[in-house]
């Protein structure tokens, strides 16, 4: 069902209350319009094209392409197959479905921390101010992915043998040297206490390439405690 509000400042709050007040009781003769699929890919390509307009493009040798040409037709249909997915899981596996209540809060979240409120108003004008859009398809998609993600990382049905496997091999090998024969993805990086460093140094630095991460005196010790 759709609802219309108009957002001012992109407070989320009036999109909240048009979409109480169009749920509760819909305007004589008002024709509902389902949220189907093909309204959802719509509202994603609105979205998409709001970034796009706000990211730099840095290739000075051809002009910036439109959002078609760098995210095709079938990527957009994805993007919502994808949070779709996400959604159906959390209530089939996890019995969590996401309530209108944990949208409208994602939705107060995303204009109390955005840094950047001009993209979010530009956001919600691109969805007609439609609260039901607004709610579906850009707070679902963050929330979804958030919980699915905390909930899937300690789910025992999903990691349990994985798990196990981990741990037996770890208690046989406490030689950290040999986690680059464990299997799997090994990444190892480099954390060194910051000092300054005279030009003579710094340039070597450049010559041997990407140089460790240094951290200032109160990170490093902090990291180490940790």
């Amino acid at each position: 069902m759709a609802a219309a509000a108009s957002v001012g400042d992109a407070d989320p709050r009036a999109l909240a209350r048009a979409r109480d007040r169009a749920e509760a009781a819909p305007a004589a003769g008002a024709t509902e319009t389902p949220l189907t699929f093909e309204r959802r890919v719509a509202a994603q390509r609105a979205i998409e094209e709001v970034y796009w307009r706000h990211r730099e493009w840095t290739d000075t040798r051809r002009p910036k392409p439109a959002l078609s040409e760098v995210m095709p037709e079938e990527l957009l249909r994805e993007k919502v197959r994808a949070y779709l997915r996400k959604s159906n899981a959390l209530e089939r596996y996890w019995g969590q479905a996401i309530t209108s209540a944990e949208l409208q809060a994602e939705l107060e979240r995303i204009a109390r921390e955005t840094r950047s409120p001009e993209v979010l108003r530009e956001i919600l004008a691109a969805l007609g101010q439609d609260a039901l859009l607004a709610a579906e398809c850009l707070a679902r998609p963050l929330v979804a992915e958030r919980r699915i993600r905390s909930l899937y990382a300690q789910d025992a049905r999903f990691h349990a043998q994985r798990r196990s496997e981990i741990e037996t091999w770890l208690r046989e090998n406490r030689d950290p040297g040999m986690l680059r024969s464990a299997g799997g993805r090994y990444d190892e990086t480099e954390l060194r206490l910051a000092r300054r460093a005279d030009p003579g140094e710094q340039e070597g630095r450049a010559r041997r390439g990407p140089a460790a991460i240094e951290l200032d005196p109160e990170t490093w010790r902090s990291t180490l405690a940790r």
